[in-house]
């Protein structure tokens, strides 16, 4: 198999380009971006014909590729690719074709797991279920502006969340609970099952 230059993809992609996972798929119009999550690249396809458009390596110093960026959410004209074992954020600028890295905090360095994220107003919330953590991340500065805890302690890990008007819900596990995060207010409700 050829890319549209005449490139092999195994010489591009490596031995593992077969196994073409990834945490999610954005889909814009006719274009399908996803981070290949066993070689951490950034790709665009054509979903209409099946080409692809784009492929660009996440600048990470890891040495081991597997999940370090498998989600990625669009922006306006940025792609950011989100850490599940990776340790940073990664912003690609699809106008000059620059790569900006956004550190985290994680003092115990912790496997990060980010699940989902949603962009409101000029921030992106994202939740973290390896911290336990929404991070609120400002889209024009770059930064993390804050990190809400939602686990406390050994209370247990999270497991999935969803968006529903202004609120993100959380559901924990072990024990079994759910929070109620406000995006406006930053106000954490926890309702045990």
């Amino acid at each position: 198999m050829k890319d549209k230059n005449g490139n092999e993809y195994e010489k591009l992609f490596g031995s593992n380009y077969h196994f073409m996972w990834s945490g999610n798929w954005w889909v814009e119009d006719s274009y399908v971006w996803f981070v290949a999550g066993a070689i951490n690249i950034l790709f665009c396809m054509d979903k209409e014909n099946g080409s692809l458009i784009f492929a660009e390596r996440i600048p990470s110093d890891r040495t081991v590729d597997l999940r370090l960026h498998p989600i990625c959410l669009k922006q306006g004209d940025s792609i950011f690719c989100l850490p599940d074992r990776g340790e940073d954020i990664w912003r690609y600028y699809l106008g000059n074709h620059v790569w900006q890295r956004i550190q985290l905090e994680n003092p115990k360095q912790e496997r990060i797991i980010c699940s989902n994220a949603w962009t409101v107003g000029g921030n992106i919330y994202i939740v973290a279920i390896g911290l336990g953590q929404i991070l609120e991340l400002n889209i024009e500065t770059n930064c993390i502006e804050n990190y809400y805890d939602l686990v406390q302690g050994n209370e247990g890990a999270i497991a999935g969340s969803v968006l529903v008007d202004d609120d993100i819900y959380v559901v924990g596990r072990r024990p079994a609970r759910i929070y109620k995060f406000n995006i406006f207010n930053k106000e954490i409700r926890t309702y045990f099952l």
